[in-house]
């Protein structure tokens, strides 16, 4: 999962450096990045 923690942390430091992005839109695409991760185990589970 190394990837995807990483890709996160991307996110967070792209957002501080412009400083444009509010973090509530990080976050919620962190959050749908997760889903989709979650989802997509999910169904290689199944």
């Amino acid at each position: 999962m190394k990837g995807f923690e990483d890709e996160i942390t991307e996110k967070f430091i792209k957002a501080m450096e412009e400083g444009a992005t509010p973090w509530q839109k990080v976050w919620s695409s962190s959050q749908y990045i997760l889903k989709k991760r979650c989802n997509r185990a999910r169904i290689q589970w199944i």
